[in-house]
């Protein structure tokens, strides 16, 4: 049997750790936001987003939108916090 198939077939290595390098990545990222708009709720200065019904305003709204929808919700929450 060739070496290089062997490889090929058995996956490139750490390739299984992708997915808990991603949900890593998500976790810590939304703690950042949390824990960013809690001190920045105590200094008066929070991070606030309104479109229609749905209202950004709260560190667990925000943290919970970046866990769930990072790829929209990181960026808004990155643009609303330079804007305020």
């Amino acid at each position: 049997m060739d070496a290089g198939w062997e490889a090929a077939a058995m996956g490139s290595p750490g390739v299984e750790l992708v997915p808990i390098f991603i949900a890593l990545l998500l976790a810590a990222s939304s703690l950042w936001v949390y824990q960013d708009d809690s001190r920045r709720v105590r200094q008066g200065r929070g991070v606030y987003f309104s479109v229609g019904s749905l209202e950004l305003s709260t560190p667990g709204v925000w943290a919970a939108c970046c866990l769930v929808l990072w790829v929209l919700a990181m960026p808004l929450y990155l643009t609303c916090r330079k804007a305020g």
